[in-house]
């Protein structure tokens, strides 16, 4: 196993756990868990040390002052989007909650009439124009047409546990061979 796979597992595991709880209208709520939050709250303090230290030492030139400064977007922007981020499924709606604290996406896809959901990949054009593989699900009803809604972090790393609720409740979950 490589270093670089090693890192990724590791950030994966850390910065994207979640809680996961079936509440009691039964609803299966997924929302950031505590181990989440408390990754980014501790990396900004030893990021911000760390650029300080560099930047007074003459260390990294422009970068240090630039990294020291863009160490606050742990506090005013990441922490915050994470405490909105989170799934919500009922049987009858599945509701996404994402991005900025201060301008939030909310996908909800009512569940009436889907008669599955398929895991796949789509190229889309991203803001800057660049075409960009996004991966994804695509709520399916009886034609094969419905929305498709791209992973957050949250949902990419705990899909499981929300593809078996939905297949649970008649929405099977199924990965496409090409993804």
């Amino acid at each position: 196993m490589s270093l670089p796979t090693i890192l990724a597992d590791l950030y994966g595991d850390i910065f994207s756990t979640a809680s996961i709880s079936e509440t009691p209208d039964g609803a299966l709520l997924i929302r950031s868990a505590p181990g989440r939050y408390m990754a980014w709250v501790l990396a900004f303090p030893v990021i911000l040390l760390v650029t300080r230290w560099c930047w007074r030492r003459g260390i990294g030139g422009a970068f240090a002052p630039g990294f020291f400064f863009a160490s606050f977007t742990i506090p005013l922007i990441i922490v915050p989007m994470l405490a909105l981020e989170s799934v919500r499924i009922t049987p009858r709606q599945f509701t996404m909650r994402t991005g900025f604290w201060f301008a939030p996406t909310v996908h909800e896809v009512p569940l009436t009439g889907v008669v599955g959901v398929s895991e796949v990949v789509r190229q889309q054009l991203s803001s800057t124009g660049k075409s960009e593989r996004v991966r994804g699900w695509h709520f399916r009803d009886a034609r094969g047409e419905g929305p498709f809604i791209p992973f957050s972090d949250l949902l990419r790393a705990n899909r499981a546990p929300m593809a078996d609720y939905l297949g649970r409740h008649g929405h099977p979950v199924r990965v496409s061979p090409s993804s």
